[in-house]
């Protein structure tokens, strides 16, 4: 370093501005100025110029993209002289353009102070606490600046911009609104009034101010993209299309504009021409990874998987930590029904983003098609292994393997599943009633999974195949949509996984490992009542010495995760917010962790002791 420092005043002597200005950079010193904007040393000084030239020898370093070289001649002009406040500013500027933001920043709120009246140092300053995202900071500032120089329309665009990104909008608007009046030509005072409702989601009202905004500006791009959104969450699609075709024409490297004229066939459904207007994304805009997030979407609903798969592979190298590249690529092993493959596509993505919710659930019901693959006989036996509890949940998911769902509903299906784990189980996914369950109990549940007893029938807008048994009413999900198999092949499926896992829970009912676990019961609707408690937990006992868990709903007898023993390995728990069958209910998992957790104490205080 000492030897590049030496070097600076016959360099900055002979007038290698750029060159001095690198070793700077190299020797660490930028730090030096920012820190102490106004010392009085500067190895530059011998390259002694008037004031008019060094500014010219700035602003052509500025205009031909040299940025070392401006920065190196602005500091110099700002160290020469201190009254210069464009040196501050232009000094900053080519700071960012280096990537030193921070150093930057530092320049400008010492420029900003300095000069306290020269408006573009203040817009400036406020800008870049804007640009590095803290919303807090850059209000603050705006706010400032709009205090000082309220005939600054580019303040109160900052001031709107900044509260709405904290949440603010009702603050915003007025502020924004009022800005309207006094400043009608200001673009970006009337593009941030126009975000307002569309940040609300109020469509017709954002459609509204976008139509204002391309009425009045029809060279800005961004009042065509935002009413492009409008129109088509208003689902008025054709009319979309139309606005944004022309746009797309006039501002062809726009990202908004091309990524909304790509939604349009995206949101119908036409994956060919949504395809064709991705790869135009993609072409326009290489730097947005929507373009790649969209072609790919638009060849897996193609079934062009291997296409699909090398367009997210490509883009994934491109972006690595893009959230949506990395789900959308395990959605399609996914849709391959190749579930080994997504499994581990999934895992890898949990692994990369462990808090999003939508893939730990994703890599759940990867897992649990595995382990029904291997209950179809369509999977080897270890495909559908039960997975060892690892992680932050290791010991819930511990305690959740010890229980097994006798119904009804999903409930507890549900409550070990966020607590990571998806064991195997006739029920688990099933609703039975508590006389019709004591009959299957007492009988081997005999016949479930036999092709005379077994029926499909579709359910809701997914159209999803459910299980019946006639025999004994059981109903059980398939996890498997109508449209993606004949009803002859899942039946068959259905009923060889049905026999799979009937077998599976008389093995645990019979042998002794059996005793181990907790058979947990849920009722269809409110309160069991106490006849069907007797009736179900005598089923059970005949089959040996099981603990059944018969959850209800918490009340003011029974407040929220209290739990009892009764003789004979009778346990009674109570949850808040047990809904009835057919309900997707707000699951509380903490509180049935609690109950189970309690559970197992009081089976080996009172049950195996």
């Amino acid at each position: 370093m000492w030897l590049l420092v030496q070097s600076l005043p016959q360099l900055v002597g002979t007038g290698q501005i750029g060159t001095a200005c690198s070793h700077w950079l190299q020797g660490a010193a930028l730090n030096a100025i920012v820190r102490a904007p106004d010392h009085n040393v500067c190895l530059m000084t011998a390259h002694d110029a008037p004031l008019p030239t060094l500014i010219d020898g700035a602003s052509a370093a500025m205009a031909r993209g040299d940025w070392p070289a401006a920065f190196g001649h602005w500091e110099h002009i700002r160290l020469r002289h201190r009254e210069h406040a464009e040196a501050h500013l232009n000094a900053a500027l080519a700071l960012l353009r280096l990537g030193h933001v921070a150093q930057a920043d530092a320049l400008l709120l010492h420029g900003a102070t300095a000069f306290p009246d020269h408006v573009p140092l203040a817009l400036e300053c406020a800008r870049n606490a804007f640009r590095s995202g803290d919303w807090t900071a850059a209000l603050e500032r705006w706010r400032a600046v709009m205090d000082r120089f309220p005939d600054s329309p580019d303040a109160f665009a900052g001031v709107g911009a900044s509260l709405q990104l904290l949440g603010h909008l009702d603050d915003a608007e007025p502020i924004l609104a009022e800005a309207a009046g006094r400043f009608p030509n200001h673009v970006e005072i009337a593009i941030e009034l126009a975000r307002v409702p569309h940040r609300r989601a109020d469509w017709p009202a954002a459609l509204a101010r976008w139509s204002d905004v391309v009425r009045r500006f029809p060279d800005h791009p961004e009042g065509y993209a935002g009413a492009g959104v409008a129109l088509q969450l208003l689902d008025r699609l054709d009319e979309a299309d139309v606005l944004l075709r022309g746009a797309a024409d006039r501002f062809p490297a726009h990202w908004g504009i091309a990524i909304e004229y790509a939604r349009i066939p995206h949101r119908r459904a036409d994956w060919q021409a949504a395809l064709q207007r991705w790869r135009a994304v993609i072409e326009r805009c290489p730097d947005a990874p929507d373009g790649p997030i969209g072609a790919g979407i638009a060849l897996r609903q193609l079934k062009q998987f291997d296409e699909s798969d090398s367009v997210f592979t490509e883009a994934m190298a491109r972006f690595p930590d893009n959230l949506n590249l990395r789900i959308e690529f395990a959605c399609v092993a996914s849709e391959r029904l190749d579930w080994e493959e997504a499994r581990r596509r999934w895992q890898t993505a949990r692994t990369q983003f462990p808090d999003d919710q939508s893939i730990k659930e994703a890599l759940s019901y990867a897992m649990l098609q595995l382990q029904l693959a291997t209950a179809e006989g369509t999977e080897p036996p270890n495909a559908g292994r039960e997975p060892v509890a690892t992680g932050p949940n290791a010991d819930a998911a511990n305690i959740m393997m010890q229980f097994e769902s006798l119904g009804s509903g999903c409930e507890f299906g549900l409550v070990q599943r966020h607590f990571d784990i998806e064991p195997l189980g006739l029920l688990r996914w099933g609703a039975i009633s508590a006389d019709r369950l004591a009959e299957a109990l007492d009988s081997r549940f005999e016949g479930v999974g036999a092709p005379e007893q077994t029926m499909l029938f579709e359910v809701g807008d997914e159209r999803e195949y459910f299980f019946r048994d006639r025999r004994f009413s059981l109903e059980m999900h398939t996890f498997i949509r109508a449209a993606d198999a004949n009803y002859g092949e899942v039946l068959t499926r259905q009923a060889r996984r049905a026999r799979y896992l009937r077998e599976k829970l008389l093995n645990d009912l019979d042998e002794p490992a059996g005793f181990a676990k907790i058979f947990v019961y849920k009722p269809h609707f409110g309160t069991m009542p106490q006849h069907e408690i007797v009736t179900l937990h005598k089923a059970l006992r005949r089959r040996g010495r099981h603990v059944l868990l018969v959850m209800q709903s918490a009340d003011a007898t029974h407040p929220n995760e209290t739990i009892e023993a009764h003789a004979d390995g009778l346990l009674m728990g109570y949850v808040e917010g047990l809904l009835p069958l057919g309900h997707t209910p707000k699951v509380h998992h903490d509180s049935w962790l609690v109950v189970c957790t309690k559970a197992l104490a009081l089976r080996q205080q009172h049950f195996l002791a």
